[in-house]
């Protein structure tokens, strides 16, 4: 219905330029001859612009640029028309003028829209990629962009033979709070211990949540012994860590799993299953603790 709705209106303002040519054709004809090549060349850029002006509704999720869009295409629609017209009636200076300022201005905004719309596509690209990394709950990278993005990492330093560190934790007895409390604080319970993880890490460091209750981090040019400061650092901040919920506080605990790659040779498939092995272990030994694979 919309498509056809579009193009009455594209007949009827179509028409609606035709009966104006008709008119001022009967009325004031020019005796000069007529430049049929620009005629052509004029009424197919009027076209154009016509079918501009019903081809942007893809675009009216900004309101914005929908309407500097529509401005822009009808005057240059005018514009284009008036030279189509003034080539077969008396010369006018006012059509002249006016021709000139439906051009110049309709041309200006197209060039402003156009300027908008790539600004715009890229603010939503930036935004499409954020969701696309991004875990909605905890604000971390998830799985998928963590093991792109690690991997990038890893390929880059394979010729400057820098050492890795992965870290794969996961919140003790996690079910039994949201079995006790609801699942709601259990997602309160996330997005805490993920702020707190970050809160400790380095800024080159990568963390993410990798499913359920588990969190992976990737520690760049970080040896093994570095590593076992950094996960006892994280682990005494889970440890201390107090949530509120309605009269009392809660408090969780987490195991790791500790993974180090001498250098860049394996990849980050390998030194993640050699993490969760480690994690398992500490999780057999007692929860609250860490291993190292």
């Amino acid at each position: 219905m919309a498509f056809v709705a579009q193009v009455k209106t594209q007949l009827a303002i179509l028409l609606s330029a035709i009966s104006l040519f008709c008119f001022a054709y009967t009325f004031y004809a020019s005796r000069l001859p007529v430049d049929y090549a620009n005629v052509v060349i004029e009424g197919v850029m009027a076209l154009s612009c016509l079918l501009l002006m019903f081809g942007i509704h893809g675009v009216k999720e900004n309101r914005p640029i929908y309407r500097l869009l529509l401005l822009s295409s009808s005057l240059l629609f005018i514009g284009h028309f008036i030279d189509v017209v003034d080539e077969f009636i008396r010369h006018s200076h006012m059509l002249d003028i006016l021709e000139d300022l439906c051009q110049s201005f309709g041309f200006l905004l197209l060039l402003l829209t156009s300027s908008r719309w790539v600004k715009f596509h890229r603010q939503q690209n930036r935004k499409m990629k954020y969701l696309a990394e991004t875990d909605s709950l905890t604000g971390l990278l998830n799985r998928r962009a963590f093991t792109q993005n690690t991997q990038t990492i890893l390929d880059n330093a394979e010729s400057q033979d820098t050492p890795f560190s992965l870290i794969l934790l996961d919140i003790d007895h996690f079910k039994q709070v949201n079995d006790n409390y609801g699942h709601l604080t259990g997602d309160h319970v996330l997005y805490s211990v993920g702020q707190t993880i970050q809160a400790t890490l380095r800024q080159e460091d990568l963390l993410a949540r990798f499913g359920g209750e588990e969190f992976v981090i990737l520690l760049n040019n970080t040896t093994l012994t570095d590593a076992k400061q950094i996960t006892e650092r994280i682990r005494s901040a889970i440890e201390t860590l107090r949530i509120n919920h309605k009269h009392t506080q809660l408090q969780c605990t987490a195991s790791f799993g500790v993974a180090c790659l001498p250098s860049s040779e394996a990849s980050i498939t390998s030194l993640i299953k050699d993490a969760d092995e480690a994690l398992y272990q500490a999780k057999a030994l007692g929860r609250n603790r860490w291993c190292i694979a």
